[in-house]
Parts: C-alpha cells; structure tokens; sequence
C-alpha cells in the first residue's frame, strides 16, 4: 500500500510541474528568436485582434483604434506567458507539500529570475537587446496574477458561503456564455446593418440570435459542470430544459428591453450596453436556476425521478 500511495504521490507531482516545465521551455524558446522572428509574431497578433474587433464594430476601427488594439493584444499575450507562469509555479509548489505563504515566494523569485535571464539572453540574439522596463512589465504581470491568486484563495476560505465551487464555476461559465452572447450579436448586427435594414430591426434579430446560441450554451455548461443536475429519464431532462428556456425567456425581455433603451433610445454604443445588459442578465439567471430550474432539494421533495 505505501508504494502505491508513493506512486500516486509521484504521479501527482510530475503532472503538475509538467505544466510549469514545458510552459517555461515554451517562453524560453520564444525569447530566443530573432528580432525579425519576433516582429512578425508580434504583428500577426496584432493585426488579428484588430480584425477581430473591427469585424464587430458597427463603425469599424480608426487607424489609432487598431494600432491601440494590436499594442494591448501584445501586452495580453506577455500577460498570459507570465502569469500563466506564475499559476503554473505556484501550483506546483502547493503540490508538492509547501504552504501558501512559501510558494508564492518561490513563484514570483522563478518568475523574477526567469524575465531577468530572457532579457540577458538578448545580448546573443541579433537585433535584440535586454530592456530593463521589459523586465520590469514581466515580473509585474507574474506580481499580479501571484496577488489575485492569494486574495482569491483569502476569500475562499473566509466566505465559504459567497465563494465556493458552485458560485466560481456559475461565474466563470457566465462569463464564457457572456462572450459567445457579445461574440455572436456584434458581428451579426454589423453585417445585418449593411443591408438597409432598420436599425431596431437589426437589433432585435441579432440579439435573438445570440440569446438562441448563448441559452444553449449555458444550459449544457450550469446542468453539468455549475449545479451538477442528475436527469435519468426523458421527461425529467424535458422538463428541466423547458424550465431553463423558461426562466431566460423571462431574463431575454429584461435583456431586449435593456438593448432598445441603450441602444435606440440613449444612443450608448452597443457593444457597451450588450455588456451591462448582461450583467443585470447573469445575476437574474443565478437566482432562477438556483431557485427554481437546478434546485435539488425542491426536486427531491417532489418526488422527480432520476434527480
């Protein structure tokens, strides 16, 4: 039994510093390309969120509107190399048995010594030179995602109440659903717009369309992976999903009236009015499903089969 358990332990231990060994290969290997190699990364990155965006805008991107967009989408990409450093880090040291307080200082001194080493790698590689304010941005991003991480942890334990796997997961997918809502009308209201259709027109079918995508969406992502709804035979399953288009057709009307006011009546661009309209849209439907769709004690006291 000891030697299974120790090859369990092992096991563990190798699958999550695999993550965090492969991740700072991959950022090491980046940092050693030529000043030409990276441009053109950087650039293609650039220029593909800007298109991304003005595929959705209704008035497009100005040419100071792209060159904003491509310099953040390079930011988030350095972002996303060390602070994803640093999760995988962190990990890896509470894994392996350290307290919280010990590896997040181990975290940020590899994240440190790991932008410290990419900036003097530069000195070898033509066209490149180590830039301290690089230096200084990297080890800022891996600061920030160590910190959030430590007060997401604090709330964790202090609020178990308001911050537990149910509300985290509700809020993560909210947020996934969110996106293929925004993802989904924007690009759809600007092709629409182009037609010579009147603009409430285009605004009702494109906000259909994605509330169609999105409602699908969240329902398969909140009975599987948020409330952990058990259906075992048809009729119940029926039953739950018409509950769950029921509730959101209800949010929908808070949802179609929010747009037309922001929108039509207040003339607020609709990309900002789509994401507070959302907002409101997510906290109802927490409640609905909470309440009434995905409730398992309210389903065992009625008796419904396979819950």
């Amino acid at each position: 039994m000891e030697s299974q358990e120790r090859r369990r332990s092992t096991c563990r231990l190798l699958c999550t510093w695999l993550p965090a060994v492969l991740w700072l290969g991959m950022m090491i290997y980046l940092s050693l390309q030529s000043a030409d190699v990276a441009a053109r990364l950087l650039s293609m990155v650039g220029r593909t969120a800007a298109a991304a965006v003005n595929a959705m805008l209704k008035e497009g991107l100005t040419a100071h509107g792209a060159e904003l967009i491509g310099k953040l989408a390079c930011y988030g990409v350095v972002f996303i190399g060390f602070g994803g450093l640093a999760f995988f880090f962190l990990m890896a040291f509470r894994a392996s048995g350290l307290g919280p307080r010990s590896s997040l200082a181990l975290s940020f001194a590899l994240c440190l010594l790991t932008a410290v080493v990419q900036e003097l790698l530069q000195i070898f590689i033509p066209g490149r030179m180590p830039r301290i304010s690089e230096c200084v941005i990297n080890t800022s991003f891996s600061l920030a995602v160590l910190a959030g991480t430590a007060v997401f942890q604090w709330a964790w334990q202090k609020f178990p109440k308001v911050l537990n796997r149910e509300t985290v997961s509700y809020v993560l997918f909210g947020v996934l659903t969110t996106l293929v809502n925004i993802f989904s009308y924007l690009p759809l209201y600007k092709a629409l717009t182009q037609t010579g259709m009147a603009d409430p027109v285009v605004n009702i079918i494109s906000n259909t369309t994605a509330w169609v995508l999105s409602v699908l969406f969240a329902y398969v992502t909140n009975k599987l992976f948020v409330f952990r709804s058990k259906t075992i035979t048809a009729a119940a399953a029926w039953r739950e999903f018409l509950l769950f288009v029921g509730a959101r057709l209800a949010s929908y009307g808070v949802d179609m009236a929010g747009m037309l006011l922001l929108v039509n009546g207040l003339h607020i661009h609709n990309g900002i009015a789509k994401i507070v309209t959302n907002v409101m849209v997510m906290i109802m439907n927490y409640f609905f499903s909470k309440l009434f769709i995905f409730n398992k004690e309210k389903k065992a006291h009625k008796g419904i089969p396979g819950e």
